[in-house]
C-alpha cells in the first residue's frame, strides 16, 4: 500500500470516528435536557436533595425507587409523607406539587448487650425474631415489634401507646430510645403526635388561611382573629370557632350543633359515583363538625380535626384511601347520625 492510499484510509478513519463520537455526544445531550431534577426531603432535614429522573415519579412507588437511587436504601425501609400521614399508593395533590417528603427507617434494630432480656416478647413470645429489651413496666419485646405497634396506633389516631401484657402506658422517650428510632422516625412521630393532640382539643385552632395554631382568650367569643397574619403583614384574618369560615361579627354560624340540621337537611346525588339520597349535611365522625356537601366526589376531609371518610357510609378512610372503594364507586347511605352519640356512649 502506498503512502497517499494509507493517508486516505486513515482520514477516512478518523472523520468515520468524529461523526460517531458525534452521534454520542447528541444522544447524551438530547437525553440531558428530557431529564428532570426530582426534589426530595427527610422528614428530619431542613435541606433538600435531588436526583435525576427520566420521568417524574407519579406513584408512592415510583418515589420510592427514586430516593432509594439517591441514598442507597431499600425500598422497603423508605416511606412517603403527606405532611403526618404515611402514603401507600397514591400520591395527593399536595405532594405532587411540592418537595416531597420521605422517611427513611431502620433497616436493623439494635438493642445494647447490657440491656438485652431473656424474657419473652409481649407480641410473638418466644418466637420473635431478634434481641429483645425491657420495658419500664417489666415486660419486653424486640425493638421493631414496639416500633410497629406504636406506629399502627399512631396512624389510628391513637396516643395511647400501652403494655400489651399490664396496659402501663409508655411515654415517648422511652419508646424512641428502646425501639432504637432512626431521626426521621422520632420527627415524624413527633409531628403526628402534635397533629393528633391538636385536633382532639377544643382549646387549638388552626387559621384556614396561615395554617398557624390559634387560642382563644374569651371562650365565650367564637370569632377568632390571627394574630400571626396580621403580625406578617396580612390582612387581618377572622373566622369562626366553630366552622371556621370567615367571620365578621355578627356571624351567621351555617354549621351550628343542632340536631334539626341534620335530621332536616336536604338529601343529595354524589356527583362521580352517582349515590342518591345522602344528607347534605354530615358531622365529622371524629370531631363532629358539621360540614356541607357542596359539589365533587364522596370523599370529605375535615377542616378541623383533617380526618378523611366517606360522606356517603360514613367509613374513616384509612392511610387516607376510602375502605368502600375509589371516589366514584357506589356504597351504602348511612342513616342521619346522632350528635353527642359519641360522648354519650
Amino acid at each position: 500500500m502506498d503512502i497517499e492510499a494509507w493517508m486516505i484510509r486513515k482520514l477516512f478513519r478518523m472523520n468515520e470516528g468524529s461523526q460517531d463520537q458525534d452521534c454520542t455526544s447528541q444522544g447524551a445531550s438530547f437525553r440531558e435536557k428530557n431529564d428532570i431534577i426530582f426534589t426530595y426531603r427527610r422528614v428530619s432535614s431542613r435541606s433538600s436533595a435531588t436526583v435525576m429522573l427520566e420521568e417524574r415519579p407519579n406513584t408512592v412507588h415510583e418515589v420510592k425507587m427514586a430516593v432509594a437511587k439517591s441514598l442507597g436504601e431499600c425500598t422497603d425501609n423508605i416511606d412517603v409523607i403527606d405532611k403526618a400521614t404515611i402514603l401507600e399508593t397514591e400520591l395527593s395533590d399536595s405532594v405532587t406539587d411540592d418537595i416531597v417528603e420521605v422517611m427513611i427507617h431502620r433497616e436493623s434494630r439494635r438493642v445494647p448487650k447490657e440491656k438485652r432480656t431473656r424474657k419473652e416478647d409481649m407480641f410473638e413470645g418466644d418466637m420473635a425474631d431478634g434481641d429483645r429489651i425491657e420495658m419500664s413496666c417489666g415486660h419486653a419485646a424486640t425493638p421493631e415489634n414496639i416500633y410497629r405497634y406504636c406506629l399502627t396506633k399512631l396512624n389510628s389516631n391513637d396516643l395511647g401507646f400501652k403494655c400489651m401484657e399490664c396496659s402501663t402506658i409508655w411515654d415517648f422517650a422511652e419508646i424512641a430510645c428502646k425501639a432504637d428510632m432512626s431521626e426521621d422516625e422520632s420527627v415524624f412521630f413527633t409531628r403526628k403526635m402534635s397533629d393528633v393532640f391538636i385536633a382532639e382539643s377544643n382549646d387549638i385552632r388552626e387559621c384556614p388561611q396561615c395554617r398557624s395554631f390559634c387560642t382563644r382568650i374569651d371562650t365565650n367569643n367564637k370569632y377568632v382573629a390571627c394574630q400571626v397574619c396580621k403580625e406578617n403583614g396580612r390582612t387581618s384574618y377572622s373566622f369562626c370557632w366553630e366552622c371556621y369560615r370567615p367571620g365578621v361579627h355578627p356571624h351567621n354560624c351555617q354549621h351550628k350543633h343542632t340536631q334539626d340540621v341534620l335530621d332536616n337537611c336536604q338529601r343529595v346525588t354524589m356527583q362521580y359515583s352517582d349515590i342518591r339520597g345522602v344528607p347534605q349535611v354530615r358531622a365529622c365522625p371524629k370531631c363532629e363538625l358539621f360540614i356541607e356537601h357542596e359539589s365533587g366526589c364522596k370523599t370529605m376531609t375535615c377542616t378541623k380535626c383533617h380526618h378523611v371518610f366517606c360522606f356517603s357510609c360514613l367509613k374513616s378512610a384509612v392511610n387516607g384511601h376510602l375502605i368502600c372503594g375509589q371516589y366514584d364507586s357506589i356504597c351504602t347511605v348511612a342513616p342521619v347520625q346522632k350528635i353527642g352519640a359519641k360522648r354519650n356512649k
